[in-house]
C-alpha cells in the first residue's frame, strides 16, 4: 500500500523542488526513521511506478527528465538464485505490478533511470531486467535506458546476500553459559539475544537461521536451525556447574 512509501510533498501537492536544502532535510529525516522489510528484496518496482505516476503541480514538467534510484537490494522476484528464501514475494509483486509496468511508466514520462547501487552484486539482476524491458519497449522511440552507477566496487560491496548452498543467509549459533553463576545475569543474556535477532531482522536478514546451545556442566541444544521469525524470545534457564568443553563440541 501507499503507507510503505515516504514522500516529499510540497504545499501545492507537487513532489519536485529547486531548493536543495529542502531535499537534503527530507532525506535526512527519512534515513533517521528507516526500517527493514524483513526480507532481502525491496519494492523497487513499486517505487519506480509510483514516482513516475506523480501528477500534481509541477511534477515531471521539465524538458529533461530522469529518475535516480539509490538501493543496495534487488527487486522482489529478482534475488540472486541461491537466495530465493530471502524474498517474501518471489513470484509476484504484492500489487500485481511487473517490471514492464515500471518501465512503461518511465517511458511515458520520457525519462531515463539512473540506478545508483550500493551493492552491485545484489542489484545486477534487477538492473539487467529493467534494461531488457527498456530495450524492447515498443514506445521507447527515444531509446531511454538504465544508466548504471555503482556507488561501491562490485567486489568490495558488503552484502547480506552471502549464503549457504541451501539458499539461507547466515547460520547464527548462540553458545550461552547457563551455569549457576549466571542466575542473576540470565535475563540480560536473553535481552541481548533478542536484541541481536531484532537487529538482524531490521537489516533484512530474514533468511538467516538461528541455533542456541546452552551449557552448564553439560550442554543442550535448545534451538536448532530456526528462522529469525520462528526463533523463541524466551530461553529456559537450568543452572549448575560450568564446563566449556561440551558446548565447544
Amino acid at each position: 500500500g501507499n503507507s510503505k512509501f515516504t514522500e516529499l510533498v510540497l504545499s501545492d501537492g507537487s513532489h519536485f523542488t529547486s531548493h536543495v536544502s529542502t531535499v537534503l532535510n527530507f532525506v535526512k529525516r527519512a534515513c533517521a526513521a528507516s526500517s527493514g522489510g524483513f526480507d532481502l528484496a525491496e519494492d523497487i518496482i513499486g517505487a519506480i511506478h509510483r514516482s513516475a505516476n506523480w501528477q500534481n503541480g509541477e511534477d515531471w514538467t521539465s524538458d529533461i527528465k530522469f529518475m535516480m534510484l539509490f538501493s543496495d537490494a534487488s527487486a522482489h522476484g529478482l534475488l540472486p538464485a541461491p537466495l530465493v528464501n530471502g524474498d517474501n514475494y518471489p513470484t509476484r509483486h504484492p500489487e500485481g505490478l511487473t517490471t514492464n509496468d515500471a518501465v512503461t511508466s518511465l517511458v511515458a514520462r520520457d525519462a531515463d533511470l539512473f540506478f545508483c547501487s550500493f551493492n552491485p552484486a545484489a542489484t545486477e539482476r534487477t538492473e539487467d531486467e529493467l534494461s531488457k524491458y527498456f530495450k524492447k519497449h515498443p514506445d521507447n522511440v527515444a531509446e531511454h535506458s538504465v544508466v548504471r552507477i555503482p556507488m561501491v566496487p562490485k567486489e568490495s560491496a558488503i552484502s547480506s546476500t552471502s549464503s549457504a548452498p541451501s539458499g539461507h543467509g547466515r547460520h547464527i549459533i548462540f553458545v550461552l553459559d547457563e551455569s549457576g553463576s549466571m542466575r542473576c545475569s540470565w535475563s540480560g543474556v536473553v535481552v541481548a539475544y533478542n536484541q541481536y535477532i531484532a537487529k538482524r531482522r531490521q537489516s533484512q536478514s530474514e533468511s538467516d537461521l538461528v541455533s542456541v546451545v546452552q551449557f552448564d556442566y553439560g550442554s543442550r541444544i535448545t534451538v536448532q536451525h530456526a528462522s529469525l521469525s520462528s526463533a523463541p524470545s524466551d530461553l529456559p534457564y537450568s543452572g549448575g556447574g560450568t564446563s566449556f568443553h561440551p558446548a565447544a563440541k
